[in-house]
């Protein structure tokens, strides 16, 4: 067969395969049916996952070891999604339309739950701006992604939201935030959110452009980066900003990294060739070479932000700083087991950056580190990554 080149977001994917299945469905009569459900997820592990050598022979052998339990220890990221209640999609449907209003990103972490201030949202303040845990919603506590969930949907619709945040380089700062309802109310399918974007723009008098993406959204990073590229003066020095960028679209990623590199540059590839996915190109015809980048990088940088630091650094474009990575740099899919019910999430490919061997588990290890003092506080953050004078003789 025949290769072909398809045109992607900022880069150059050669096919070789002209079909690719994003998303696999699988019609399940009864998922109750534990043979049958053994049979699908071996299936989709033997035709998907990423990592095909440490799959046993047979799955569900010991009927002593439950399937979600054999599952993670083959591979941690193979999870199980449950089936989603009415109850819980109005309730995440709910708790959506409040973070959208804030302007507010929350995520799990190992023992708490993470929260950042997306540019332009009422939550765009001192503290939360520089990641947070979100410690309450009103007087609810919040340990758990699922109390944040059912505390944002359950708030008054009219009335002003408090919030509770852990601040600062030890997270022992307490912060509360109060925001005004909107006119509309906070669940309103209504609420305008125009304003808020997942990248941040701010020039410094140094001349220092600092990039803060906070999530590369399909379609909605790659063209605010490359305007403030384009606008004037050129900056003497980037700092792109991926503190708790847990990531994103993929082709998002790749595209904006191509902002910064030559055409016919090698982004790297994905192991195993996923949907006939071979190398990836950039095609940038104006790329920005000459100002010096920096990318700065967290425990909770994961994901599709990962792979950009990896191109970046990769080729030589930029360095490094913050500290260690998550180590995700990886594709995952979630396959339907029912048109209705629980999902089956496992990771199918690697990312391999170029001239470096995954970032996958071990993480992205910064070239400069700084500590949690530093990188916690955007400013001191700009100015520890600026050139030191040189002493007076």
């Amino acid at each position: 067969m025949s290769p072909c080149t398809v045109i992607r977001r900022g880069f150059t994917v050669r096919l070789v395969a002209t079909s690719a299945i994003l998303v696999c469905t699988l019609s399940v009569k009864s998922v109750a049916a534990e043979a049958t459900l053994i049979s699908r997820v071996s299936e989709l592990l033997s035709q998907n996952y990423s990592r095909p050598e440490r799959l046993p022979p047979r799955l569900g052998v010991n009927p002593n070891v439950a399937l979600s339990d054999e599952l993670r220890m083959i591979d941690p990221r193979i999870r199980f999604e449950p089936a989603v209640t009415q109850q819980v999609a109005d309730e995440q449907r709910r708790a959506r339309a409040v973070l959208d209003a804030v302007g507010l990103d929350v995520g799990e972490g190992t023992d708490a739950v993470l929260a950042i201030a997306l540019p332009g949202g009422l939550a765009d303040q001192p503290g939360i701006r520089d990641g947070a845990v979100l410690l309450r919603v009103g007087n609810a506590p919040v340990r758990r992604l699922a109390d944040a969930r059912r505390a944002l949907a359950a708030v008054d619709g009219s009335a002003s939201l408090q919030m509770t945040f852990l601040t600062g380089a030890g997270r022992d700062r307490s912060s509360v935030a109060i925001f005004p309802a909107p006119a509309v109310g906070w669940h309103s399918t209504r609420l305008r959110t125009d304003s808020i974007s997942p990248v941040g723009v701010r020039r410094t008098s140094d001349g220092v452009l600092h990039l803060r993406i906070v999530r590369f959204d399909t379609g909605r990073v790659r063209d605010v980066v490359q305007a403030a590229l384009a606008a004037s003066p050129i900056p003497r020095r980037i700092v792109i900003d991926l503190r708790h960028n847990g990531g994103g679209s993929f082709i998002e990623a790749l595209g904006t990294a191509t902002l910064f590199l030559a055409a016919g540059t090698s982004l790297g590839a994905l192991v195993p060739t996923r949907d006939g996915l071979s190398d990836l190109v950039s095609r940038e015809e104006r790329p920005l070479l000459q100002v010096p980048l920096i990318i700065v990088l967290d425990r909770y940088t994961a994901s599709a932000a990962e792979v950009f630091a990896a191109v970046l650094r990769g080729t030589g474009r930029a360095t490094l700083a913050g500290e260690r990575s998550s180590g995700k740099c990886l594709v995952e899919q979630r396959f339907s087991l029912a048109a209705s019910g629980p999902a089956l999430v496992m990771p199918v490919a690697v990312f391999v950056p170029p001239g470096t061997a995954t970032c996958s588990e071990r993480g992205l290890i910064p070239d400069t580190q700084l500590s949690p003092e530093v990188f916690t506080d955007t400013r001191r953050l700009l100015a520890a990554l600026s050139p030191q004078p040189a002493p007076r003789r």
